[in-house]
């Protein structure tokens, strides 16, 4: 019999030790809010092809990107370069997702025209840094 209440006083010491510790950590105050500001995503890996359609005047400009989740949204823009008339941007940005998401690099696609000359080329720009040409 002495057996068991030896058991239960050291079962009863560990609860009141696992409580003790567990009522300390919930004093430690609020959590920190999550940070719910919308930031810019790496884009990574940037693969773009262009094809000129003859009979309409434009560049079908097609690729392929990586963001850093498959939560992160891509848009692509195109406009003819201020610099140079020759040459076609296409600027793509992704911004954060909010929520909670597998955070395992994906890639997506996107495509754009633009109504230009046959030889112009085509230079991306992924969030403002010149990431891929095609001719």
């Amino acid at each position: 019999m002495m057996r068991v209440w030896i058991g239960v006083g050291i079962f009863l010491g560990v609860f009141i030790i696992a409580f003790a510790i567990f009522a300390l950590r919930t004093t430690e105050g609020p959590a920190p809010a999550p940070d719910t500001a919308s930031s810019e995503a790496a884009i990574t890996n940037v693969k773009v092809t262009d094809a000129y359609v003859s009979k309409t005047g434009l560049h079908a400009i097609r690729g392929t990107a990586t963001v850093p989740d498959a939560c992160t949204p891509l848009s692509a823009t195109t406009s003819i370069s201020a610099a140079s008339s020759t040459v076609i941007r296409v600027d793509l940005s992704a911004e954060s997702g909010t929520g909670v998401c597998l955070e395992l690099p994906t890639e997506v696609s996107f495509s754009v025209t633009s109504s230009a000359p046959k030889d112009d080329s085509v230079e991306v720009y992924a969030n403002g840094a010149l990431s891929a040409t095609a001719p």
